[in-house]
């Protein structure tokens, strides 16, 4: 996955992340978590962004 910020930022919004693990960080703006190679989401989504995260 190609991050445009730099290590340790969301790659959606740019925000810098809380680090999880390791390699794995947390945006609390976008509520997802991710690192080098993924995306995910942290919770369910709502049933507007459901289309957008499938």
């Amino acid at each position: 996955m190609f991050i445009a910020f730099g290590p340790g930022k969301c790659p959606i919004c740019g925000d810098g992340g809380k680090k999880l693990s390791k390699e794995t960080y947390h945006c609390k703006r976008c509520e997802i978590a991710f690192n080098d190679f993924a995306i995910s989401r942290l919770a369910e989504p709502k049933d507007d962004e459901a289309k957008f995260w499938n």
